[in-house]
């Protein structure tokens, strides 16, 4: 009878094992910069390409870190810089299972995968105020303690703040008075701010623009034909490879101490973008820094770059509005010792500009221009992450002068 008992127990207890062995939902396919996984029992590891996520794990990024996420159904999710989501669950809902993440802090992209597409209300996105539920969708929302910013890019979402009908714990959107949906044809962003009663729709601001420039430079970087379909079926997924040192950005912005705060300005303190990097282009407002060169520039060949990031201020007599950076290409002719390159920005007041400039590069990797109409300071570096540049630009218009930054890749 003993016997009986022990093995009855020894059953359970393994059972128990079993069921408690942690079950991969997704893969790192990107990481940039700085990021960590963070395990439930608190442990932090770096964010490394090829490693596997589970429930309940929690992935954070440094000021220069980014990173991306390949569900088992197709689903991703990109991290931007500093930022804090909690995967708290990803299981299949036809099986009891649901999709649910918490935004502690930050900006995430999220593309619905074929989970989430079969049943929205098992899928749940939360923020420290405020409820996003989906009706299949890729968007981007950014959010704090104080404020929760979404754009929508394909389909609809649903943002509430948190009530008595709209709790944390609950999954699917939100259907009380407060709740407030945005599709992607509105053109539009939807903003709610700690202490205001509902979410309100608003022009698309810097947060668009940037947002805007990331994603045409990830719609050509997932890899669309990585699928984890055979890891949904219950084979595993690929074992994650060994750590490497994490790698410094090579270009940095920063801004000097003494100017004014813009809305969405993601540049650092020059103290911190300085770290480690010389000087190697500003003007009264952007700085920018690089990582010493150990390697020539190159001599010959033709480097076409995508735009990888932006963000832009229309500066006017009367203040400071936000502006986008809709479109953008980049070519380094290292042979011919010429840059050329073109954006398109839009403001409320002034539509779309176009910028366009051309002219040298110099020995050290640093190109400009200045005209009376177009101004632009930029520089090539190579690092880690490989080549890459970034520059600052101004764009005079009757309506006032647009300002702003790129990142390229």
């Amino acid at each position: 009878m003993r016997w009986l008992v022990f093995l009855s127990l020894l059953f359970l207890l393994l059972s128990g094992l079993v069921r408690a062995a942690p079950t991969p939902v997704g893969t790192i396919t990107l990481v940039l910069g700085e990021a960590w996984v963070i395990a439930d029992d608190g442990q932090r590891h770096p964010a490394v390409k090829s490693a596997t996520i589970q429930s309940g794990q929690t992935i954070e990024t440094a000021a220069s870190g980014h990173l991306h996420i390949r569900f088992l159904d197709g689903g991703v999710i990109a991290v931007r810089p500093a930022s804090r989501l909690v995967i708290e669950d990803y299981r299949d809902p036809r099986t009891g299972g649901a999709i649910r993440f918490r935004l502690e802090r930050g900006a995430v992209r999220s593309i619905t995968g074929a989970w989430g597409e079969t049943d929205h209300s098992r899928f749940r996105l939360n923020t420290p105020i405020a409820a996003i539920g989906i009706s299949g969708t890729d968007f981007v929302v950014q959010g704090n303690d104080d404020f929760v910013r979404a754009v929508v890019y394909q389909g609809g979402i649903v943002v509430a703040p948190f009530d008595a009908s709209c709790r944390p714990e609950d999954l699917g959107p939100c259907s009380g008075e407060r709740a407030r949906s945005l599709t992607a044809e509105m053109g539009l962003m939807l903003e709610l701010k700690r202490g205001n009663p509902t979410p309100i729709l608003v022009p698309k601001n810097g947060l668009a623009a940037t947002e805007e420039a990331r994603r045409v430079a990830e719609s050509a970087a997932l890899p669309k034909s990585e699928t984890l379909t055979q890891a949904a079926a219950g084979q595993t997924l690929p074992a994650p490879a060994p750590a490497p040192a994490p790698l410094p950005a090579t270009l940095v912005w920063g801004h000097w101490a003494h100017v004014p705060a813009w809305p969405d300005d993601a540049t650092l303190p020059r103290e911190a973008a300085a770290a480690g990097r010389e000087r190697v282009a500003e003007n009264s407002r952007y700085v920018l820094y690089r990582l010493p060169q150990t390697e020539p520039l190159p001599v010959t060949g033709v480097a076409q770059f995508t735009l990888a990031g932006a963000q832009a201020h229309l500066v006017r007599t009367d203040g400071v509005l936000p502006a986008q950076v809709l479109d953008g290409r980049l070519t380094l002719d290292f042979a011919g010792r010429r840059f050329d390159t073109a954006l398109s920005l839009s403001a409320q007041p002034t539509g779309n500009v176009p910028f366009a400039a051309s002219g040298v590069i110099r020995p050290d990797g640093t190109f400009s221009l200045i005209e009376w109409q177009n101004r632009l300071h930029g520089a090539y570096g190579v690092g880690g992450s490989g080549p890459t540049a970034a520059y600052l630009f101004e764009r005079a218009t009757p309506q006032g002068m647009f300002m702003g930054i790129t990142q390229w890749r």
